[in-house]
């Protein structure tokens, strides 16, 4: 390596060297700088939390009253007694000569940190009206509040979850015989119609020929909007709604409409509904080996279980209501009866579930389950679902679950099962 180049490096490194001290001695001297000027926080006014006007002293800050009332004389000069007294100075510094020296400390502590007063110009008309209307009105206390009026009930025979309800209020009230009257000629729809009145005592009564001297305050008119038959008709709907306003301008009343929209969408959207949740629960037994059973026997074990043959052939299971929970029927449907049963010998029976038309669906279903087993038992005969397939207790479970499903979806719609709402849906 010749001369020039060792002379070179030993400059380049030399150069190199000096940039490093000359950058470390101006970093240096930067750290300093910012030291020196930011060694005590500033306070920034948008960021702090707001502090109230008096600040308690610090335990290491000790303050000579003798010192702070020199302070003050030398910095604000003494007014004159022809001069009048200036309104922003405080009051403690006018008085600072009478003051005992206590109130005088007591003073220079809350001095710390004084509430700024600001000097505001006048402002112009349209300031003023902006500040009018910006201003927040006053608080009343001795207001009183308003009083909301719930609104009045629907009769329990119309349900706004399934019928389209019309309300008009007359005037005056109306006597069953002009609003009858009014009606005709009624138009016949393909859904369930109701025309009710409410007398002075809130009774909803039918507009039948025995209300017609009665003096109804309110008409309520209402149309189912689906059942077991599919939804209401546009037509249904179109009729429903011009005979209701026709009758509120025979009557003269105000009209009230509680309805969903688009009544013909909604009536839809139930009968889906009702669709979906539309189930029949069945247990069949089937006579062991084909061999039939006498019906006597069948009769005897079902009484047993407090099954009642009624009317339309079935042993029904009733709850304290009276309202049917499950049927025991013959498993081709043909109607049993007294006669018959003393001499019929029978394949196999059915036990149904209605689930929409019964209020208390696990229960109901718990106890058909157990007629089956008792039949089961006693015929005897072989407990299956409709697919002939043998019952056991895993797949009863999962009969109850399904059961929850299709409660739940009931309760979520506002429809209980059981309910009256229900029975004339699922009609």
């Amino acid at each position: 390596m010749s001369q020039l180049q060792i002379g070179l490096i030993t400059l380049g490194a030399l150069i190199i060297l000096a940039v490093l001290l000359f950058n470390w001695w101006q970093e240096r001297n930067i750290k300093r700088e910012m030291f020196r000027r930011f060694e005590s926080p500033i306070d920034d006014v948008l960021m702090d939390e707001p502090r109230v006007s008096s600040v308690e002293p610090v335990e290491e800050f000790h303050i000579d009253p003798d010192a702070v009332l020199e302070i003050h004389q030398e910095a604000i000069p003494q007014p004159e007694a022809t001069e009048p007294v200036r309104e922003d100075i405080p009051e403690y510094v006018i008085e600072a000569e009478a003051a005992p020296a206590e109130e005088i400390v007591a003073a220079a502590e809350m001095a710390v940190e004084p509430e700024v007063q600001t000097q505001t110009s006048p402002m112009t008309p349209e300031e003023q009206m902006l500040a009018e209307e910006l201003a927040p009105e006053p608080i009343r206390l001795n207001d009183p509040e308003p009083v909301i009026l719930p609104p009045k009930t629907l009769p329990g025979s119309v349900d706004p979850h399934i019928d389209e309800i019309a309300i008009i209020t007359p005037g005056q009230p109306c006597a069953g015989a002009a609003i009858r009257d009014a009606l005709q000629p009624l138009p016949a729809f393909q859904k369930p119609a109701r025309w009710l009145g409410e007398d002075a005592g809130g009774n909803a009564l039918l507009l039948t020929k025995e209300q017609e001297q009665v003096q109804f305050s309110r008409v309520i008119a209402a149309l189912q909007l689906a059942d077991r038959s599919g939804p209401a008709s546009g037509e249904d709907l179109r009729n429903f709604h011009a005979k209701v306003e026709d009758l509120a301008a025979r009557i003269g009343g105000a009209l009230e409409w509680r309805e969903h929209g688009d009544p013909l969408q909604y009536a839809r959207e139930l009968d889906q509904f009702g669709i979906d949740v539309d189930v029949m629960i069945g247990l069949q037994l089937q006579a062991a080996g084909g061999v039939p059973f006498a019906g006597t026997k069948l009769r005897g074990i079902a009484e047993a279980s407090g099954g009642e043959l009624k009317e339309d052939g079935q042993f029904h299971f009733i709850d304290a209501n009276g309202e049917t929970l499950f049927v025991l029927a013959s498993l081709d449907r043909k109607p049993m009866n007294f006669e018959m049963l003393r001499t019929a010998m029978l394949l196999g029976v059915t036990l149904l579930m209605d689930v929409p038309r019964v209020t208390n669906g696990a229960e109901a279903f718990n106890q058909m389950v157990l007629v089956g087993r008792k039949l089961e038992t006693g015929l005897p005969s072989k407990l299956m679902d409709e697919n002939q397939r043998p019952l056991g207790d895993p797949e009863i479970d999962k009969i109850r679950q399904q059961l929850k499903i299709l409660y739940s979806k009931m309760f979520a719609r506002g429809i209980t099962p059981g309910s009256a709402t229900a029975l004339r849906l699922f009609s």
